[in-house]
């Protein structure tokens, strides 16, 4: 049987995934890196803004960018 989008065959699925359960941490970690490349990534966090910033305050991460639900940058306080 074929998966719908990608045209794989659930067999192979299943073979790749028996196949991950015999790897250990660093080979999935080594698999990881070249399977999502995290420098071309985008972290989504939802919630209490001021919260979320406090939090990634010490992380090294790029300046939060701030959406609304659509997408858009929400109105300044007035």
């Amino acid at each position: 049987m074929i998966l719908g989008l990608g045209g794989i065959a659930f067999e192979a699925v299943q073979a790749d995934l028996s196949a991950t359960m015999r790897l250990d941490g660093a080979a999935l970690n080594t698999l990881a890196k070249r399977a999502f490349p995290l420098d071309a990534g985008v972290l989504v966090l939802v919630g209490d803004n001021w919260v979320i910033l406090k939090q990634m305050q010490g992380l090294g991460l790029p300046e939060a960018v701030e959406l609304s639900a659509v997408g858009e940058a929400p109105e300044p306080a007035r």
